[in-house]
């Protein structure tokens, strides 16, 4: 992938400049991370998406998809104590490569400084704005955050009384009408509306954190403009809440979460969109499709689950995951498959990986997977599947977080065999055989 050498100059510009003067300076941090591989089929052909669900294991799931960021930082700290920390982060995800041919835009996931031992703080707290992350946990073996995710720009204070941060994050009117896809400006991806301005949702977030237990959870409010325009439908006010907690058990390194959200939230919750911030998905146009956003965005989503890296002995581990999702959708939400009433989804998800060093350097590491969707739909059947994995693993170590790592792996998959349709190299069977390498750095 070809990158811009403009954005890396002034990548280190900025953080090369940030330092306050008369502060002492520490060394500017570069982290990142990634990963890239190739699958093939017992057909002959290739395939991007074994079974297309990373819930039931990170790999083979990622397949041919890449993944890669890089994070700068620099910190500085006066004569006083108090410091600053700039950071700075950019990443690419590719989900359809095509070789090394395939070119996706980078993008912006962080920019922001932090201030800590100001003199008007109370002691231990600090004060952050910009662009930031603000979740909590990483189930790593099914690939999402069990947050749920408020990242975003926004601005807070976190370390009051050692535990309790208070966020504002801001989620701006989202109406790109893409004018960016043919190369130029999107600058009319936005709208004033009459007597308000552009629409926004006010999000408010308050995070308590131990060493037991970690809570999130925030309010948000999108005040409607007065009158709607012609031919579209009236606005309501539109609110939304997100809550989760993670329990971090000292046995095992078990930790037991659960979550709960409603509306334009809740979709960003649901596991199909589980990666992305609760602050994105919604259009905030007048009227979606003829309705109003207060029904367009009718939804209440709520998951429970445990995951946890458990040392066996010298050399093996086990990381085990699971988690149950209960979905509801409103009738006209954008969600809704059209029978013209609510609809409730269920999902299962399980996925257990299993290490043992042969050398310092190699593992053997299976792995399993099972996934279970039904509706509330009558006739509806349950569509399951369930995968499992054969590989090696090679590394300067073979712990479960590695920075570097080779993964060469079979899995088989079966699909049931109402479910067996997908047009792909397997279409109309239940039984699926794949292969490939895996590769994931971090440094």
């Amino acid at each position: 992938m070809k990158f811009s050498k403009l954005l890396l100059a002034a990548v280190f510009a900025f953080v090369m400049t940030a330092g306050a003067l008369m502060a002492a300076d520490e060394p500017l941090e570069i982290h990142g991370g990634g990963r890239i591989g190739w699958t093939v089929t017992s057909k002959g052909g290739s395939s991007n998406g074994v079974s297309g669900d990373n819930r039931m294991g990170r790999y083979p799931n990622h397949s041919e998809t890449n993944y890669y960021s890089l994070w700068f930082s620099k910190k500085s700290t006066a004569d006083s104590g108090a410091w600053s920390k700039v950071t700075f982060g950019i990443d690419k995800w590719n989900g359809n490569p095509s070789n090394d041919l395939a070119t996706v835009s980078w993008r912006l996931r962080g920019f922001n400084v932090e201030f800590g031992a100001l003199d008007f703080l109370p002691q231990g707290a600090t004060i952050k704005a910009g662009l930031f992350g603000l979740s909590q946990g990483w189930n790593d073996a099914q690939d999402f955050g069990p947050g749920p995710n408020f990242s975003g720009i926004g601005t807070g204070v976190a370390g009051l009384g050692g535990m309790v941060g208070i966020y504002y994050m801001a989620q701006d009117s989202n109406q790109n009408d893409g004018a960016a896809a043919d190369g130029k400006y999107p600058t009319d991806n936005w709208e004033n509306v009459k007597g308000l301005g552009e629409r926004t949702m006010h999000s408010f977030v308050v995070t308590v954190s131990n060493p037991m237990v970690d809570v999130i959870g925030g309010f948000g409010f999108a005040k409607a403009p007065k009158e709607a325009d012609a031919g579209t439908a009236k606005e309501d006010n539109l609110t939304a809440f997100a809550v989760g907690a993670i329990a971090k058990l000292p046995m095992g390194g078990l930790n037991i979460f659960a979550q709960l959200a409603n509306n334009n939230w809740a979709i960003q919750l649901e596991d199909g969109n589980a990666d992305d911030t609760v602050l994105r998905g919604t259009s905030f146009a007048d009227g979606v499709d003829g309705i109003g956003q207060k029904k367009a965005y009718k939804a209440f989503c709520a998951k429970v689950g445990v995951y946890s890296v458990t040392d066996l002995g010298d050399g093996m581990y086990i990381a085990p995951a699971a988690f149950y999702q209960y979905f509801k959708a409103g009738k006209d939400s954008i969600v809704s498959d059209g029978s013209g009433e609510d609809r409730v989804t269920n999902k299962i998800r399980a996925t257990a990986k299993f290490s043992k060093a042969l050398t310092q350097n190699i593992a053997f590491a299976p792995a399993l997977g099972y996934a279970r969707t039904w509706t509330d739909a009558s006739g509806d059947k349950a569509a399951q599947s369930i995968q499992v994995t054969a590989g090696v693993e090679m590394g300067l170590n073979t712990g479960y977080w590695a920075g570097q790592k080779i993964q060469i792996y079979a899995s088989y998959v079966n699909v049931d065999k109402d479910h067996k349709d997908d047009g792909g190299a397997f279409d109309g069977k239940s039984n699926r055989l794949y292969a490939g390498t895996y590769v994931t750095f971090g440094f």
